[in-house]
């Protein structure tokens, strides 16, 4: 049977560097305005008299009922046997956009949809780097994380995780898509209240 993986994500490591959105970019070639990953500015918050910012990574969540497989019309978008999401890039790019009305794009409801590439006419989701991960290799927003925020691993292995961190997880994109679409992807809330002192 196949290692079913996803990524965990904790908030309180995360300093908005920007690195892992650099390392995706490179390691897929992507146009300027496609961004498989982002990381979110949330802030400033003034919290025990301090304004402090957090930041969060996104991507695709890698849904385990990815309802932009459900919307597209040619079966461009999968699902492999590790539970990866993916573009089957030449049905896509064979596709009649205008008829398709890019619906996997507005089928996401998380922060970062499909992201449609107009010189290539195909969409592009974040495929967990599966050509480095197939030679044993991290994905490579996780390799460059300089923070060690982001954890990829098997789903088992993450579990384990978040159970040692008291079983909770942060809900990014509302409560009923999540337990609709079930993420791979998953946050560790940030330790709050924050030690203010000196």
């Amino acid at each position: 049977m196949a290692v079913k993986y996803g990524l965990l994500i904790d908030f309180d490591r995360c300093q908005g560097c920007n690195a892992c959105e650099v390392a995706c970019k490179q390691e897929k070639y992507l146009l300027l305005g496609i961004r498989l990953k982002q990381v979110l500015t949330l802030g400033p918050e003034k919290v025990g008299g301090r304004l402090i910012m957090e930041y969060l990574p996104v991507m695709c969540f890698h849904c385990e009922n990815p309802p932009c497989a459900a919307a597209c019309p040619s079966e461009a978008i999968i699902q492999n046997a590790n539970g990866v999401v993916l573009v089957v890039e030449k049905k896509c790019h064979d596709t009649d956009k205008d008829s398709c009305k890019k619906a996997c794009i507005t089928a996401c409801p998380f922060p970062v949809p499909p992201q449609y590439d107009p010189e290539n006419d195909i969409v592009h989701i974040c495929n967990m780097c599966m050509q480095r991960v197939s030679v044993g290799e991290q994905p490579s927003c996780v390799k460059h994380c300089i923070t060690q925020c982001l954890i990829f691993g098997p789903r088992e292995e993450l579990a384990m995780i978040v159970q040692e961190r008291g079983n909770r997880t942060i809900t990014v994109g509302g409560v009923l898509p999540n337990v609709v679409c079930r993420p791979s992807v998953k946050y560790l809330p940030a330790k709050k209240p924050y030690n203010m002192s000196m």
